[in-house]
């Protein structure tokens, strides 16, 4: 970054040619392969002849604008995504990122961007917000029916969560006034699309395993199999009546297993008192 910075300062942006370009990006490869050469066991010096690579390739893409007649460094955009040794212009100053690539990152306002020429004029911390923040969708719900009422609990809930995030995050009355990005709208639009298909899968997922628990009731359901018989065995769901009394199987039953006894039954419908002749009169 110093050679950039040294080159840049003897040279305005609006006066560079392909010629002056071509030279330095030679020079810069030159120093890159010398190092390479003449230190090749050394990380340090290899992590040097890196940067110059990259200060060569970022020039690169300055010559590449020169031959197309445009503005050999191109101005910050908030909603681009920037290489490292990226170059722009940005508050009168010209920038270099030195980070990684984040699309988030501006600046001044980021230890991802270093000045390599220029001096950036100071900007005014963004002020917060502190206009009124509701949505006001609320205001213009009818609330008449049972309906209304609900939907305006859920627009009143909608609207106090943004309400929340706005101050948690610390969002300026900038940032809430800027522009929204087509790339923003692309990737806010992706992740609703992936979260709803992720709530869909799971909703399935229980229906199916209803569905299927349905089904195995309704196979097995219950039946009434008559009087108990100690040498048959039932299913879950069967009824049989012993002793007078009615009783279901809560599972699959063996032999011998007898209601009143075994765990696997219980009772339903218990056994009446028996009756007494009424005597003539």
């Amino acid at each position: 970054m110093e050679g950039l910075k040294s080159f840049f300062a003897s040279h305005r942006p609006a006066d560079l040619t392909a010629e002056v370009l071509e030279e330095q990006i030679l020079v810069l490869e030159s120093k890159a392969e010398k190092i390479e050469y003449d230190h090749w066991n050394s990380q340090p010096h290899l992590d040097s002849a890196q940067l110059l690579r990259q200060d060569a390739n970022a020039l690169k893409t300055v010559l590449s604008r020169v031959v197309a007649s445009q503005s050999p460094i191109p101005s910050f955009q908030r909603s681009a995504r920037y290489h490292t040794g990226a170059i722009v212009l940005d508050a009168g100053a010209i920038w270099q990122k030195t980070g990684n690539a984040d699309v988030f990152s501006q600046p001044g306002r980021s230890d991802d961007w270093a000045v390599i020429a220029g001096k950036p004029i100071p900007q005014a911390a963004p002020a917060p917000a502190v206009m009124d923040l509701r949505l006001g969708v609320s205001e213009h719900l009818p609330n008449q029916t049972a309906q209304d009422r609900e939907e305006l609990k859920r627009w009143k809930a909608i609207e106090k969560d943004v309400l929340e995030y706005i101050k948690e995050a610390g969002i300026s009355e900038a940032s809430l006034q800027s522009p929204i990005s087509l790339r923003f709208l692309l990737i806010a639009r992706s992740a609703l699309i992936q979260s709803f298909r992720k709530e869909i899968s799971e909703r399935g997922e229980v229906i199916d395993q209803l569905r299927k628990r349905i089904d195995a009731l309704e196979a097995g359901g219950i039946a009434y199999k008559g009087v108990w018989q100690r040498a048959a065995s039932y299913a879950k769901g069967s009824i049989v009546t012993d002793g007078g009394s009615a009783w279901i199987a809560l599972k699959d039953t063996e032999d011998g297993d007898k209601p009143g006894d075994a765990n696997s039954w219980q009772l339903m419908v218990k056994a009446g008192r028996n009756g007494r002749d009424t005597p003539a009169p």
